[in-house]
């Protein structure tokens, strides 16, 4: 194998090789309600005043249990998010989809609301969000698995990083619709093959 080669397979472009030390800022379970989501702008900036921070982790959960599941919702916390200087790794929580079932978040189905949250939160698979983009490493770059495009890995400061979307209520096996007066009925099946999935994943 031809030097140039071997060097696009060992240096890959989501792994840092400087041991320089890197600082992250960790967020999650915000915005929740009307307070914090008119305060969301000030934690951005705070965040991108942070001389040192070099890269944002959005652990999920960008709404409470009890709100809706809105595209327009999630159209606005992902314009947001562009509002991040350094680059942003997000992975969902179950409040963005596995929860959406219930009637105080729209009754949705959460499979079409996982869709959704892939679609706009992970338009370039392999890229962070934010203003300064980076590389990282996806699953969905694997073909068997190319609907787990939240499944990342990077490494920087000789220590390797990775989001592992793993959600509550019972990996999402809770039974759906139970507060809907029988307007919606549960599908059992692909509750579990959902879950089945992504233990594969």
């Amino acid at each position: 194998m031809e030097g140039g080669q071997l060097l696009a397979v060992y240096d890959p472009t989501w792994l840092d090789a400087s041991a320089q030390k890197v600082e992250y800022a960790v967020i999650g379970d915000t915005p929740y309600g009307s307070a914090q989501i008119a305060d969301f702008p000030n934690l951005i900036s705070a965040i991108n005043a942070a001389p040192n921070v070099g890269r944002v982790v959005n652990v999920g959960y960008i709404k409470n249990g009890s709100s809706r599941c809105d595209d327009a919702y999630f159209a606005q916390i992902f314009s947001a998010f562009q509002g991040f200087a350094d680059p942003l790794v997000y992975t969902p929580g179950d409040n963005e989809w596995t929860d959406c079932h219930r009637a105080n978040n729209g009754g949705y189905d959460p499979l079409e609301r996982l869709g959704a949250i892939r679609s706009l939160f992970f338009p370039n698979p392999g890229r962070t969000l934010g203003g300064a983009k980076k590389d990282v490493l996806t699953q969905s770059d694997i073909s068997d698995f190319a609907t787990f495009v939240e499944n990342t890995l990077w490494s920087e400061a000789q220590v390797t990083f990775a989001t592992v979307h793993v959600v509550g209520s019972n990996n999402s096996l809770v039974p759906r619709y139970t507060d809907s007066g029988g307007t919606k009925v549960d599908d059992p099946a692909r509750r579990v093959a959902e879950e089945q999935a992504t233990a594969i994943a």
